[in-house]
């Protein structure tokens, strides 16, 4: 018996394994691999058979293209050209006013610089010196200034000024606010929201009354004393308040002022909203309209009785104070060669323009040729006559005392109540020849050099104690010097010769006491004999050397004098000797 959900099952079965099913399942295994490959290159087939560019693509390299063109030929804007110059016409067909308004910050300067080659700007300064001049016209300003109370500068202004730029005011055309105001010194300042204000309610009241067409603006008005002139941009206004008569030139001057705020600030003027911090810095623009020209004053001729009597003035004024500032350089001299130590003026006096002066005067003072010179008057008008004296003045004794004395650097000299004291250091030749001078000084009574130090004296003693503190051994029982002492001769042999120049340089007298020694041993009659023998041996060394024999004088002690009691072996070496004494007289 057939069960028919067997024969469902394998129905199924044999459509899987078909040569029909077996088809269908590889083509839905090779969809499910390469499918999205697939779609991909049927998307790039369509896109290139169509050949149409995406307009994104192409503005990311639009500007790099153009650049590249540009720098590498001039076909992309040859190409190009046609469509701007198209473009411009369909601008201005359509609004004129609106590339004008484009233009307008270049085109005024382009089209003044192509008509005028310069345009000077009038600026003129108050000539100062009227304050300080004496012609007539100066001081009826004088009185008049004195009588209305003002001030000179405002009279002087009041009669020389042509016009004077004294304010001037920034404002934005579409709202009426000003941006900015500057006020010339010396000039009261206005509100200047009020100014603003004003202005647009007059340009409105203008254009509504008098129906004025587009373009046409207010351009002047007079306010009492006051010329105000507008000057109208794209999106500003410059109002100026001008006192006097001012030149349409200075119209030229707001205008280039008004084009550079719109090219500085062109961004800033179409989106303000109302904040005016950021045209501070137009002041410097604003500054150049900021203008004053006065009028050249012009002096009336004097009359030749008039030049005479100012010539005449000049030459008794300028007589007078020379004759002044003589007499004061004169009374400034004598005062300080009065004071000046060693100069004592007897006599002075001016006479026919030439000036006289006697005194005395020590050799060692100044010399009044200096202060002459210093005083700024004519040397060749100053007749001196002078006659010498010793004066007793303290730095005048120094220095005669340093001339007669004639001290080394290393020797200061001081006066204290007629003594003159000398301190410092210096050979003994000086300090016996100054002892013998000194005596000769004019108002020394006493000579005092004990703080003196003298320097030959010093190394006479220093070497006179090295030579004492030299001692020569010898053997037991012998006059001959123990082996190895020949150095420390030859040194000693220099000590002397140099203790016997330095006594020679100073005429002092000295001699040289040499003394043998021996130690206890033995008898002393023996000791004694052997004590000469070995002081003649050190005679002979230093005759032999050079040493004047007069100047040495021998003696032996024997065992006397020793320099060890005790008879322990190296203090009895050492009392086998000779040893010196230097006798100075």
């Amino acid at each position: 018996m057939n069960n028919p959900d067997n024969n469902e099952h394998k129905n199924e079965f044999q459509d899987i394994i078909s040569p029909a099913g077996k088809d269908q399942s590889l083509e839905e295994i090779r969809d499910l691999i390469v499918g999205p490959e697939k779609e991909q290159l049927a998307d790039l087939r369509e896109r290139l058979n169509k050949l149409k560019p995406d307009a994104a693509e192409i503005g990311d390299v639009l500007p790099e293209a153009v650049v590249i063109s540009s720098k590498n030929d001039k076909r992309f804007s040859q190409a190009i050209l046609p469509t701007v110059e198209e473009a411009i016409r369909i601008s201005v067909a359509r609004d004129s006013k609106f590339l004008a308004d484009a233009l307008y910050p270049v085109m005024g300067p382009s089209i003044r610089k192509a008509i005028f080659e310069a345009l000077r700007q009038l600026h003129q300064a108050m000539n100062k010196a009227l304050e300080k001049s004496f012609t007539w016209q100066g001081l009826k300003w004088r009185i008049e200034s004195l009588r209305t109370g003002k001030s000179f500068t405002d009279i002087v202004l009041y009669h020389t000024l042509i016009y004077q730029v004294e304010q001037v005011f920034l404002i934005h055309k579409e709202t009426g606010l000003v941006l900015n105001h500057l006020v010339a010194e010396n000039s009261e300042s206005q509100d200047a929201d009020l100014v603003s204000s004003m202005l647009t309610a007059i340009q409105d009241f203008v254009h509504d009354s008098f129906k004025l067409q587009d373009g046409e603006t207010l351009e002047t008005m007079q306010v009492g004393e006051l010329t105000v002139w507008v000057e109208h941009g794209a999106h500003a206004v410059l109002a100026g308040a001008i006192r006097g008569n001012p030149p349409e030139d200075l119209r030229t001057v707001f205008q280039e002022a008004l084009e550079h705020i719109h090219l500085a600030y062109g961004s800033e003027l179409i989106s303000f909203e109302g904040d005016n911090s950021v045209f501070e810095s137009s002041k410097d623009i604003l500054k150049k309209c900021l203008l004053q020209v006065v009028k050249e004053t012009h002096k009336r001729k004097l009359s030749l009785s008039w030049i005479v009597l100012v010539i005449l003035a000049c030459i008794i004024g300028y007589w007078g104070f020379s004759t002044v500032r003589s007499n004061r350089r004169w009374k400034s001299l004598l005062e300080k060669l009065n004071n000046e130590p060693g100069i004592v003026v007897t006599s002075a006096e001016k006479h026919r323009g030439k000036f006289y002066v006697n005194g005395i005067r020590d050799p060692l003072s100044a010399e009044p040729a200096t202060f002459i010179q210093k005083s700024l008057l004519d040397s060749d008008k100053i007749i001196q006559s002078w006659d010498y004296y010793q004066a007793l003045d303290p730095e005048l004794l120094i220095a005669r005392a340093e001339k007669i004395l004639k001290p080394p650097s290393t020797v200061s000299l001081k006066l204290e109540n007629d003594t003159l004291f000398a301190s410092g250091e210096a050979s003994h030749q000086w300090i016996t020849e100054a002892r013998l001078l000194a005596r000769n000084l004019v108002s020394v009574t006493r000579y005092d050099d004990s703080s003196l130090i003298d320097t030959d004296m010093e190394k006479f003693n220093a070497i006179r104690k090295s030579i004492e503190n030299q001692i020569f051994l010898f053997p037991i029982g012998d006059s001959r010097l123990l082996p190895g002492q020949e150095h420390e001769f030859e040194q000693f042999i220099a000590e002397m010769l140099k203790l016997t120049d330095i006594a020679e340089s100073m005429n002092k007298e000295f001699l040289i006491q040499i003394k043998g020694h021996t130690d206890s041993t033995g008898p002393e009659s023996r000791n004694t004999q052997l004590s000469q023998q070995r002081a003649n041996t050190v005679f002979g060394y230093l005759i032999s050397h050079g040493i004047d024999s007069r100047l040495i004088t021998t003696t032996g002690v024997g065992s006397n004098e020793p320099v060890w009691e005790d008879d322990l072996y190296e203090h009895r070496k050492k009392n086998r000797r000779v040893s010196f004494k230097i006798l100075a007289k």
